[in-house]
């Protein structure tokens, strides 16, 4: 199966944009990748950490791909970029692709359950299933 990874990515002071969560799915050889800053309500209980949205659907940023390496890596990033830690990892299956939308389920140490990545024309939005 396909891995995912949940980063964290800490900027530095004065960098162009605030600090986030950069989502990647691995896609063959290379990870799709969104930045999220905020979590959805439920992911954050199981990561330990505030909640950084109310609601289980919050705005994502496509990025271009990142190397497959970042399913592993941690630490500081070149170029002054800050540094990265990792929230959650593990196995996803994709149930649908299209090319603006995704559905799939993720299984990581700390995140379960069902999710999708739809793009409108106001941009990119990660939804995933309110808990039982």
């Amino acid at each position: 199966m396909p891995r995912f990874v949940l980063l964290h990515h800490e900027c530095p002071p004065g960098y162009e944009k605030p600090s986030h969560w950069d989502f990647m799915l691995q896609m063959g050889e290379s990870l799709a990748t969104w930045e999220l800053r905020e979590l959805p309500a439920s992911w954050a209980g199981p990561l330990k950490i505030s909640a950084t949205a109310t609601q289980e659907t919050v705005p994502a940023i496509r990025l271009p791909d990142h190397r497959i390496e970042y399913l592993n890596f941690e630490g500081p990033l070149s170029r002054d970029r800050g540094k990265v830690q990792r929230c959650d990892a593990g196995a996803y299956e994709l149930i649908s692709q299209q090319t603006d939308h995704y559905e799939f389920r993720i299984q990581g140490a700390k995140i379960i359950g069902n999710a999708q990545l739809n793009r409108s024309p106001s941009g990119w939005q990660l939804k995933v299933d309110s808990p039982q």
